[in-house]
């Protein structure tokens, strides 16, 4: 895709007096995307018109022992697909996201060693289109440049509450119990209480451990998606299920972090226990006389899905300017009713980098680096394939004033490429080139 991409960012306050004010924020955005694809004789351009507007109005406060804000905000997303193959338009999306949430916040130091927050919030969202089909309520059709798509609406509405505190027991000792409550209009009530807890060594090196439950609901989309589209030469088909139960997790890590020196590393380990993991399935990819090659997709729950690993980083600074930086994966994820690995995930990855700064009031950086992947799992329907791969990536950015920046960089420098089968392969970008700037005022 390839376009103009606009921000505007438009931020109001006004202090009542030195420890109340209040505050209103106004964010707009708009993309105008094309993209193009060709097969043979066959041409397509697909435009994609993305507008979105972001709405916040927040009251806050502090005293001696407390920090709080009440907050209003208001989002809309509009999105606008259109294809147009061979100079004909044959197919179009419309659909829109509306979502308003209230919600307030305050921490309160109780003594020197808790700080105690708490919180709630209400969201309700409506989404809108044709990208939902028929699947959702206020069925509907609509019409554009000789088409009809189905169309249909959805409205979801939650609440939470929680309460956290940060206790410090010694020095080097802190300990944060916390419990969240979450309500959904559809899948009802559920509590995640979670323990964490920190153990300082030293200035440089500490110990730390996560144990908790969560919860997931599935989107609207997740649930309901009845999109079919033309992408490229191509036929795309995403659907939902409305049958989908929420995730409901066990979480636990643990893990070691020290600085010495010009080193730095990072060691920990985790595992996950999920029960109706919310995944999607591609199960047919192929070719279709007269259509062209079409993939179908559906999301459905795993019933029970375990997902451990471990996780290695290491960063040495060799001066003010340059440092090097590693990161090692290695996940286990598998359905545990039939042993089986889960889709699109690699069993091991990671990042090897290299970076230049050059300190200036204005800096310039650079950075190199390769991503790898071993054993990734792909598979469609029966097929099951394996890929080990690489890539290597560069981006530099340079300060020219306070508030502008310029960018260059380019993803997949040597154009890899993984060996190809149209039915059932996976595949990766080639080699992509981005410039760009960006301006604050």
């Amino acid at each position: 895709m390839y376009g103009p991409r606009r921000f505007l960012n438009l931020g109001f306050d006004y202090a009542f007096d030195a420890n109340r004010g209040l505050a209103l924020d106004l964010n707009f955005m708009r993309e105008q995307f094309t993209s193009n694809s060709s097969e043979g004789t066959d041409k397509g351009v697909y435009n994609y018109d993305n507008n979105r507007s972001d709405y916040a109005l927040t009251y806050y406060g502090k005293d001696n022992k407390n920090d709080y804000n009440l907050r209003m905000y208001y989002n809309t997303l509009k999105k606008s697909n259109v294809t147009n193959e061979n100079n004909a338009i044959t197919d179009f999306d419309h659909t829109s996201y509306d979502t308003l949430v209230f919600e307030g916040k305050n921490s309160m130091k109780l003594n020197d060693k808790n700080t105690m927050t708490y919180g709630a919030e209400w969201t309700t969202t409506n989404m809108r289109g044709t990208r939902f089909g028929g699947g959702g309520d206020n069925k509907y059709s609509e019409t554009f440049a000789g088409i009809t798509k189905a169309g249909s609406e959805k409205d979801v509405d939650t609440y939470a509450a929680y309460l956290q505190d940060e206790w410090k027991i010694t020095d080097k000792w802190l300990l944060i119990p916390a419990v969240r409550f979450d309500h959904h209009n559809a899948f009802g009530s559920h509590t995640s209480p979670k323990i964490g807890t920190t153990y300082s060594f030293s200035d440089n090196s500490r110990f730390k451990v996560n144990y908790g439950k969560s919860f997931r609901a599935p989107t609207v989309y997740e649930l309901y998606s009845t999109m079919d589209k033309r992408m490229g030469m191509m036929n795309v088909q995403v659907l939902g299920n409305p049958d989908l139960k929420p995730e409901k997790a066990t979480n636990f890590d643990i893990g070691f972090e020290a600085e010495q020196g010009k080193w730095s590393g990072k060691l920990g380990y985790y595992h996950n226990e999920i029960d109706n993991l919310i995944d999607s399935d591609m199960f047919y990819r192929g070719y279709v006389p007269g259509v062209g090659m079409v993939v179908k997709s559906k999301y459905y729950n795993v019933g029970e899905a375990e997902i451990s690993g471990a996780e290695a980083e290491v960063g040495y600074n060799f001066n003010d300017n340059w440092n090097v930086k590693a990161t090692y994966n290695y996940t286990d994820a598998k359905d545990k009713t039939t042993n089986a690995r889960l889709n699109n995930r690699a069993r091991q990855n990671g990042v090897v980098q290299l970076s230049y700064t050059d300190n200036a009031e204005l800096p310039f950086t650079a950075t190199l680096w390769s991503k790898w992947y071993v054993d990734y799992l792909y598979k469609v329907s029966s097929n099951v394939n394996t890929y080990t791969f690489n890539t290597f990536n560069f981006v530099a950015d340079k300060q020219i004033t306070k508030n502008l920046h310029v960018y260059a960089g380019v993803d997949n420098i040597f154009d890899k490429t993984l060996p190809y089968d149209e039915n059932h392969s996976y595949t990766i970008d080639g080699r992509t080139w981005r410039v760009g700037a960006e301006m604050t005022f």
